[in-house]
């Protein structure tokens, strides 16, 4: 993993962007460095300190979502070299989980407003009123 990573750390825009980002970046180099130069094999996931069931897992969620815009006649398009489309993208899968904490501890998500409890100590010191 030293070796991919080393490649993905000469990012230019790594100063501009939060370091969650900077990993999904990772991530996805090195599954494209798995499907093209390592074939898909565990032998090449165990030379570079990898998990191969997890990237095969990968593999098969995006075989399965080529399969459904295929079905759905949805045009496959690259954006090449583009990082904006890929962060916008990466953003908005956060924003789901966006929240704001609330006095009492606990969270409120931006989205729909539901509460999320942050932890179990939360849950265990709460008095709970019927």
């Amino acid at each position: 993993m030293v070796r991919i990573i080393s490649t993905v750390v000469a990012i230019p825009f790594r100063c501009c962007l939060p370091r969650h980002l900077i990993i999904n970046f990772s991530m996805l180099t090195v599954y494209t460095a798995f499907t093209t130069r390592g074939q898909k094999s565990a032998r090449w996931c165990h030379d570079h300190f990898l998990n191969f069931r997890a990237l095969s897992r990968a593999f098969s969620i995006r075989s399965q979502l080529l399969k459904f815009l295929k079905r759905f006649n949805i045009p496959l398009e690259s954006c090449g070299n583009d990082t904006v489309k890929i962060r916008k993208c990466l953003v908005s899968g956060y924003f789901a989980n966006a929240a704001k904490m609330t006095p009492d501890g606990s969270f409120r998500t931006i989205r729909d407003n539901a509460v999320r409890i942050s932890n179990l100590s939360f849950r265990v010191c709460q008095v709970y009123e019927h």
